[in-house]
């Protein structure tokens, strides 16, 4: 079953943009452990929720770290762009390694529900047809995620509109505000 471009190509937009963004703004920020590829050393001693495999990771060859932090860069700058591709088998694979990613993330720092919001993104861009060798009722996940996304953010808009045009003093806005 083909799937919905008016649903899921805002979603792919969002998860390339994200993950193209979250590349590109290690390299903007001149951080010399990000460009000479050190990063990961110091990351897993000092970041400030580490996963149950953070101290497993900090102790690493710090070669394999380096490696690390380039395919991170690979996989945050460069790959993204398969996410656009118009051929199935290219955008798959490019979900895949987000996912990967996100994965490996989570077991080595918390980054509470970013990085599973970040993985459910990447399921517009497996397609229907991905999961169907393992029978995984994804069309009904993706019809509700899309659906869902088609509602929320226009709704939202719409709620945060009303809420900014109404004075600030005004008896509706705080009896609407307690209401909710």
């Amino acid at each position: 079953m083909p799937s919905s471009n008016a649903g899921v190509w805002p979603l792919r937009l969002l998860l390339f943009k994200l993950m193209f963004m979250s590349g590109v703004v290690k390299i903007q920020a001149n951080c010399p452990t990000w460009l000479q590829f050190t990063a990961l050393e110091y990351h897993f001693a000092t970041q400030c929720l580490p996963g149950p495999f953070a101290w497993n990771a900090h102790q690493l060859n710090p070669t394999f770290l380096r490696c690390s932090v380039f395919a991170t860069l690979l996989i945050e700058i460069v790959l993204p762009f398969l996410l656009l591709l118009p051929f199935r088998d290219m955008r798959i694979i490019g979900a895949k390694l987000q996912i990967v990613l996100q994965v490996l993330i989570i077991l080595t720092g918390n980054y509470n529900f970013f990085n599973l919001l970040t993985i459910i993104l990447c399921l517009p861009a497996m397609e229907y047809d991905a999961f169907s060798r393992v029978q995984f009722k994804y069309s009904r996940i993706c019809r509700f995620l899309v659906v869902s996304f088609d509602l929320l953010v226009p709704t939202t808009y719409l709620f945060i509109s009303v809420l900014i045009t109404l004075p600030a003093n005004s008896y509706f806005h705080l009896h609407f505000l307690v209401r909710i």
